[in-house]
């Protein structure tokens, strides 16, 4: 007989494997429409904006989402404080990286408002997929990711095919799917410790 642990992880493992599986078919579909009506240069620069906010996203957050993940799996650990604490990090970390696109635009970096906009949402969506995965929500975290691709298809097909957008298309479909990812997770804000407090107050009112 399999234990009940057993039965659990081949469960999640079976989710896992699911949700990644689709996003990367989805990926894999894409790549050859999006490069058939990009330039090798455009999609070369939007390698570019990918892979640098992906290098900045631990640097910048400190790994605080990894810490988030971490602490939240504990026993008896206290979720509210530990999301309300790593949600408001990020967005000191975000307002500082906001600050500095005078610097980006002086130093004529391409795209910066795109690239700040880009790294504030995917640290705000970092930080919400491994507190949702933390807490135990497997599916919803699986669920996310291949609604994040499908929107990442949906945008990317309309704005590089139908309007041919080029990079900021690409990246415009981009930053909507971290933000419909963002959006997905908006129930898990009541973990905010102020959200609780005002609730309090509510009710006693």
């Amino acid at each position: 007989m399999i234990s009940h642990k057993s039965k659990k992880l081949i469960n999640n493992v079976g989710i896992f494997a699911i949700g990644n599986l689709g996003s990367k078919l989805i990926s894999f579909i894409l790549i050859p429409i999006f490069t058939r009506y990009m330039p090798a240069s455009e999609f070369g620069h939007v390698d570019i904006i990918t892979t640098t906010v992906n290098m900045l996203l631990p640097i910048v957050s400190l790994s605080i989402a990894d810490a988030v993940f971490r602490f939240v799996m504990d026993k008896n650990a206290n979720q509210t404080r530990i999301f309300t604490t790593g949600l408001i990090f990020n967005f000191v970390m975000i307002v500082i990286s906001l600050v500095s696109y005078p610097i980006l635009k002086l130093s004529h970096v391409a795209y910066a408002g795109y690239i700040l906009l880009y790294l504030s949402a995917g640290l705000l969506q970092l930080l919400l997929q491994n507190f949702v995965r933390g807490i135990g929500y497997i599916r919803l975290f699986a669920i996310n990711g291949l609604t994040s691709s499908i929107v990442l298809a949906g945008v990317g097909i309309w704005r590089i095919v139908f309007q041919h957008a080029g990079v900021i298309g690409y990246l415009d479909a981009l930053i909507s799917s971290t933000l419909v990812s963002i959006i997905f997770f908006d129930n898990f804000f009541e973990y905010l410790a102020f959200y609780h407090f005002y609730s309090i107050q509510f009710t006693n009112a």
